[in-house]
């Protein structure tokens, strides 16, 4: 900081450059740190999502003791706050207005399972996640950018 002659004090021009690149430079740094975390939150939203649907579905079953008639009515009555859709249209459920799609068949043939089931839905960032229920209760997540088959989880990871 200078002193010009009449007493009035100020900055240099080189001072606030070397302050706005400062800034920059903490910008560059932090802008990046944070989408990483906000793409991370989204698929971590649509991840909470399919495990509350999973646990609908299992209460669907204790007192149906099948998968096979589970319609979105049905499930919304167990889950009002998840918006229910039943059928093979599975890249319209979105995690960010609480869309899961489920898909009762066994995979391998379309063909409705009484105790078997597939979740899937969409995150705010694009990738597409996939919980499987098996006819022996096994359970199998995975995730990708493309909508999978049923059987198409290959990776029992999110």
């Amino acid at each position: 900081m200078i002193k010009s002659r009449k007493g009035q004090e100020g900055f240099t021009l080189i001072e606030l450059l070397v302050v706005v690149l400062i800034i920059g430079i903490l910008a560059a740094i932090a802008i990046p740190a944070f989408l990483g975390q906000k793409k991370g939150a989204q698929d971590s939203n649509a991840k909470s999502l399919l495990r509350n649907a999973a646990i609908a579905m299992e209460s669907f079953y204790s007192e149906n003791q099948s998968f096979a008639t589970a319609t979105a009515a049905n499930l919304e009555l167990i889950e009002p706050n998840m918006v229910w859709q039943v059928g093979t249209d599975y890249a319209s459920a979105l995690a960010k207005t609480d869309q899961v799609n489920i898909d009762v068949t066994d995979g391998a043939t379309a063909t409705v399972a009484d105790d078997a089931y597939t979740l899937r839905t969409t995150s705010a960032s694009g990738n597409i996640f996939n919980y499987k229920r098996g006819e022996d209760a096994s359970v199998l997540k995975c995730k990708g950018t493309v909508v999978a088959t049923v059987d198409g989880c290959t990776a029992n990871a999110w």
